[in-house]
């Protein structure tokens, strides 16, 4: 038996609970060892938690002994010693249950728990082989490659301004609009940014005018960046001040001045914290959306892509695509997004589209 206390996913501390029964007061459970002390402990046994993962997967993934990718890459794709996965891209059961409760341990309770009543027992019991791909990868045309993938590789190398029969950058986004609604945030916020201070020069203009010179940048000194291209002005700030010393990468010694800003709960962002992600499409619900579910596939690769670090000389062309997606975002209506720092161990950044904010005080310090 499991209970409500052996994991830390939500919607799956949820289905434990409407579907276990209530455990005594004072019960210990025997797999995560805690005690029933304020009568709020709910169990289920591990073979119905089996049988809903199993049928959670059939229902998102395919394994590949039906679909064949592996032996068509090996046999089409691949130069000799290369492993076909690296083009068939297939995920074991281990990193299956990560990917949808964060937890790649459920993986022992599938392949320990199966009863067979189906065709279908026979894909569980390996926990480690790469043997499944996702449906949402079913729509797209380039082999192996997730929507993600697809999008990035269209919009690099086809067509990024306009659409055209064989690509459509607008069909392609809008099918995160219904997830975007899900993530619709809307709080007052202080927010900060910093700026390293190279020079005396430097130093007096902040001083002169630490609301302009520390807010976003002006429109004829901006550059190529994650989310905007050169020419187009974005504020790129933190949820704390030292989240926002580590995204311009300040060491000992270096002199910075970070400015200190409010925003209002008028601003619609979307919150895109991967925490606040795994939460949103309940994969336990019986009415289970597909489409949603592949949505939000689609915007955690997105998440994914703008933590992994880009060479200069690749940027410009690498920040295409994430580039289109933060203006996306800006047509739809929202004021900004929120996402994980990848500078900052639980660091939230914040990109504000125009200057909705308010400035309140500053610093000058020295790492």
């Amino acid at each position: 038996m499991i209970c409500n206390y052996c994991y830390e996913n939500k919607n799956l501390i949820n289905y434990i609970e409407e579907c276990g029964e209530k455990a005594r007061i004072h019960d210990t459970c025997t797999e995560c060892g805690t005690v029933n002390d304020h009568n709020d402990m709910y169990r289920l046994s591990k073979i119905k938690l089996s049988k809903k993962l199993q049928n959670i997967i059939l229902e998102l993934y395919e394994n590949d002994i039906d679909l064949g990718m592996y032996r068509f890459a090996e046999k089409n794709l691949c130069d000799d010693g290369e492993d076909p996965n690296t083009y068939a891209q297939l995920q074991s059961l281990e990193e299956i249950c990560y990917d949808l409760c964060e937890d790649e341990k459920l993986a022992d309770i599938i392949s320990e728990n199966i009863i067979k009543d189906g065709s279908y027992e026979d894909f569980f019991y390996d926990k480690y082989s790469p043997m499944w791909k996702e449906k949402c990868w079913w729509n797209d045309d380039n082999f192996g490659l997730s929507k993600w993938q697809a999008y990035c590789e269209n919009v690099k190398h086809r067509a990024r301004y306009f659409d055209h029969k064989e690509f459509s950058v607008t069909e392609f986004l809008k099918q995160s609009k219904n997830l975007f609604k899900l993530l619709e945030y809307s709080e007052k916020l202080i927010i900060y940014r910093a700026r390293k201070i190279n020079s005396l020069n430097e130093e007096i203009a902040i001083k002169s005018n630490p609301s302009c010179e520390l807010g976003k940048v002006p429109i004829k000194f901006a550059q190529n960046n994650r989310f905007s291209p050169v020419g187009i002005s974005y504020g790129y700030f933190a949820l704390d001040k030292n989240t926002a010393i580590k995204e311009i990468r300040a060491i000992k010694d270096d002199k910075v001045a970070i400015g200190k800003f409010k925003i209002t709960d008028e601003l619609k962002l979307i919150d895109l914290r991967m925490q606040n992600m795994n939460n949103k499409v309940n994969i336990f619900s019986d009415n289970l959306d597909q489409s949603l579910y592949c949505q939000q596939q689609f915007i955690k690769e997105f998440l994914k892509d703008i933590s992994k670090p880009i060479k200069e000389s690749d940027q410009l062309l690498e920040y295409i695509p994430t580039q289109i997606m933060a203006e996306y975002i800006w047509h739809l209506g929202y004021d900004g997004f929120l996402f994980d720092s990848s500078q900052n161990h639980d660091g939230v950044n914040i990109v504000i589209f125009e200057a909705k904010y308010n400035f309140i005080d500053y610093e000058i310090k020295t790492i």
